[in-house]
């Protein structure tokens, strides 16, 4: 079958990039299966580009799937519209985390054929493969499909030897391509590469997707094959910052530490190492965090999320909040510095919430933060008792700019959260003015010039006025 595979424009090239279609390539391995990708989110081609159409035309694909997130999902379906409307036999599919968090809903629109669900690097294949046998696919783990009955969907299985799983690839999604246009994730090196080491999270946070993509059991990689991934990105590709993009890469210290070990072992010369998504910092001691600087580590990400002990349960966070300035203080000794993620704005939040969180800020001294402002996203349990409330219509989609939000919390709807945001940035700067320093070297330039000024307009040009009226 001849497919094509399409990473929708509209994803933010400065921090993602479509490794999961890269997953999808290296385990497909039959031969009679011809693959192309159309990146629209590199080449700035949406839908309805004279491009996008051209590709199809010239390919003519029996397949076309899609990888969506739920800020892509309307890009995504349009993606999809235009390869029906050139061909009305061709099949569709979609993956990703938005269709894997809300199948039901993704698969009523009837432009698609076909969800993936879940790890597909194995049920990818297998069902191209049943489609061009023309046999039934509905027995495939992880594949939803419309029946008369409705929606029918085959459990997706995760896989437990991940070793088993061949490396993503880099070279089909252009890996140059998007390094020379500004992919950036937290490196101060221009060549970097995401990783994932490790799959699936034990927590319970109510705002995110993470358990509801890879489950809650945490897998690892084997220390050999992770090291060698590295290994392949160093010298294949001129690699020199690893951003290992996973969630819980310190949850087992022995294998956080083995890993470590074993890049100090091969003494590879001027690799850093970032786990930019954040790690659970109270799964870190500080033998570890030192094995980490010396392997390659500058900094680590934490995600303190708020300073109120009422918001962190009902975020089901599981966070002591008091544990910040001594685990800040163990941090640094290690000789790293700490960036910390914040997150305003979430349901049931107060004023008085927020100014805990700007004293957590203030006493916890971290080297740098950033703050977000909370969107609900499908498939999340905040998401599902905003619908069932009643505060936020189903089917609801986070913006596509972070400039913007589409849910303001109640008790929230005068708060200034860019002057907020403000204030902390610069006192923060203004404590630790180096660790701002390294934190701006970490993107590019023209990246933070944009963000600067949506950051000053909103604080200084829309005083008074609620967020949601932006």
């Amino acid at each position: 079958m001849k497919v094509a595979l399409v990473w929708p424009f509209g994803n933010d090239i400065t921090y993602s990039l479509p490794l999961g279609i890269g997953y999808l390539i290296a385990n497909t391995s039959n031969p009679e299966h011809e693959i192309r990708v159309f990146d629209g989110t590199l080449d700035e081609a949406d839908a309805s580009s004279p491009q996008y159409l051209e590709f199809l035309r010239t390919f003519e694909p029996d397949v076309v799937g899609v990888s969506s997130w739920s800020k892509t999902f309307k890009e995504s379906l349009r993606v999809l519209q235009a390869a029906k409307a050139l061909n009305p036999k061709v099949i569709t599919l979609m993956g990703g985390v938005h269709p894997t968090a809300y199948p039901e809903k993704s698969l009523a629109h009837m432009e698609v054929d076909y969800l993936l669900v879940g790890e597909a690097e194995f049920s990818f294949p297998q069902l191209l493969d049943r489609l061009a046998a023309g046999q039934s696919v509905r027995d495939i783990p992880g594949v939803a499909l419309r029946t008369l009955e409705g929606v029918h969907l085959c459990p997706p299985v995760l896989v437990e030897d991940l070793d088993s799983i061949a490396l993503p690839d880099y070279k089909a999604i252009r890996l140059h391509g998007y390094i020379e246009k500004g992919y950036r994730y937290f490196s101060r090196k221009k060549m970097n590469a995401p990783t994932w080491m490790t799959r699936g999270c034990p927590y319970r946070c109510k705002f995110c997707t993470a358990p509801v993509i890879n489950g809650r059991k945490l897998r690892s990689h084997s220390v050999a094959y992770a090291v060698a991934w590295v290994k392949m990105l160093y010298n294949d590709f001129d690699i020199r910052h690893i951003n290992i993009i996973d969630d819980n890469f310190t949850f087992h210290a022995e294998y956080t530490r083995a890993f470590c070990q074993a890049i100090i072992k091969e003494a590879l010369p001027g690799l850093e190492i970032s786990t930019a998504n954040g790690i659970r910092a109270q799964r870190t001691d500080f033998e570890t965090l030192k094995l980490m600087k010396k392997a390659g580590w500058h900094m680590v990400t934490v995600a303190p999320e708020s300073g109120s002990p009422r918001v962190l349960k009902l975020m089901r966070k599981d966070l002591d909040v008091a544990m910040w300035p001594a685990k800040v203080k163990e941090i640094r000794k290690a000789g790293l510095k700490t960036h910390a993620a914040i997150l305003i704005g979430y349901p049931g939040e107060l004023p008085e919430d927020i100014t805990l969180t700007a004293e957590l800020i203030n006493k916890s001294d971290f080297d740098s933060i950033g703050i977000q402002y909370f969107q609900p996203l499908p498939g999340t349990p905040i998401y599902d008792d905003l619908v069932k409330a009643g505060e936020i219509e189903d089917e609801l989609l986070p913006n596509t700019t972070t400039e913007k939000r589409v849910y303001v919390s109640k008790g929230l709807e005068g708060v200034n959260f860019p002057m907020f945001a403000f204030r902390m940035y610069v006192g923060n700067f203004l404590r630790r003015p180096m660790g701002t320093i390294s934190e701006i070297l970490l993107f590019p330039p023209q990246l933070i010039l944009h963000r600067l000024w949506y950051l000053f307009r909103d604080a200084f040009f829309n005083i008074g006025k609620p967020e949601g009226q932006r």
